[in-house]
């Protein structure tokens, strides 16, 4: 065929007329089609460009299967990192190779993608058992945990902006008294459910002095002078 002069896109073009998957070719038009394809892809792996660009409709003409619109990206970049003379694209089981890792990358970017644009009604979906978590220990015994559900929704598109961890410490002391001064240690956790539901759990231990009063505590109806005083809070609070 007319352009085929390098051994890789001559062996390529051997191979692709060979594949049971090409089915007839009986014209000239459908060998030129064909031999503009393993240009292409030599021209890909050389670290050139194709023109036109390749499409999913021109790989599975030549029997790569299951590339779309977004995963073709893929493969061409994946194509061009393959060694300059085309030896690592010359024959069908080669490229359907890449088309698989291309498949496979296409695929991520679009749940990084999903994740990452969470409007907090967006779905994410995963094969049963996608999941396996190993040496979870439980009760002093070590047991091995599947995801089962395939489709759940998410609580926030970052885990982490999702739970809130404060721990702050206060030391009041009244000027005006020896001895009354009240320390504090106040911990409290936050988790989002949603973005207008969140469950909040607090706990303040306080130290007082003899003479200590309310004007040194931090805690809501002061503390017991001379005592150690512990709250707990726990809620869920809900914007409307």
């Amino acid at each position: 065929m007319p352009g085929l002069i390098t051994t890789g896109e001559l062996a390529l073009f051997n191979t692709l007329l060979d594949a049971a998957q090409i089915g007839a070719v009986d014209s000239f038009a459908e060998l030129a089609e064909i031999a503009r394809i393993v240009e292409a892809i030599m021209a890909i792996a050389a670290g050139g460009n194709a023109n036109p660009a390749l499409t999913a409709a021109d790989f599975e003409l030549i029997g790569i299967t299951g590339l779309d619109a977004d995963s073709v990206d893929d493969m061409v970049r994946l194509m061009a990192t393959t060694a300059d003379s085309g030896s690592g694209v010359d024959t069908i089981g080669e490229l359907q190779a890449i088309s698989v890792a291309a498949q496979a990358a296409a695929a991520t970017a679009a749940a990084l993608d999903l994740i990452s644009n969470y409007d907090g009604t967006n779905q994410a979906s995963l094969a049963a058992g996608a999941i396996t978590a190993t040496g979870v220990t439980v009760g002093g015994v070590t047991e091995t945990a599947t995801v089962t559900q395939t489709v759940g929704s998410y609580n926030s598109k970052n885990v982490a902006s999702a739970n809130t961890v404060t721990a702050a410490f206060y030391r009041g002391k009244d000027d005006q008294v020896s001895n009354g001064a009240t320390s504090t240690l106040i911990l409290a956790n936050e988790y989002a459910l949603s973005k207008r539901t969140t469950v909040y759990g607090q706990v303040a231990f306080a130290n007082a002095d003899a003479a200590a009063g309310l004007r040194t505590s931090v805690v809501a109806g002061g503390t017991a002078a001379d005592k150690n005083t512990r709250v707990l809070n726990v809620g869920i609070k809900h914007a409307f």
